[in-house]
């Protein structure tokens, strides 16, 4: 079964993007442009990975992710073939 790796970003351009590519490389993808959303997304399809924009409105990003109990984060902005090479490191450890 793919990997789920939950999305959280405000810009919809990112959002998308990231969607796009990720979805390429065979991952299941949920994605959301609020950390609230997210949260709710989390709770019903546990994430295998999530990539959280720190910087979101309402609920911060550092906020989601302590919620969710995630560790590894990527700094946006990011390069985009560290993110992958990354997200890729770390699912193979879950």
């Amino acid at each position: 079964m793919a990997a789920r790796i939950l999305v959280v970003d405000d810009n919809p351009d990112i959002l998308n993007l990231l969607e796009i590519l990720l979805e390429g490389e065979g991952y299941v993808v949920n994605s959301s442009p609020t950390a609230e959303k997210a949260e709710e997304i989390a709770r019903a399809l546990p994430p295998d990975l999530a990539i959280v924009d720190v910087g979101l409105p309402g609920m911060r990003g550092y906020e989601l992710v302590r919620r969710l109990r995630r560790y590894d984060y990527v700094i946006k902005p990011f390069n985009l073939n560290d993110l992958m090479t990354k997200a890729a490191a770390i699912l193979k450890l879950s």
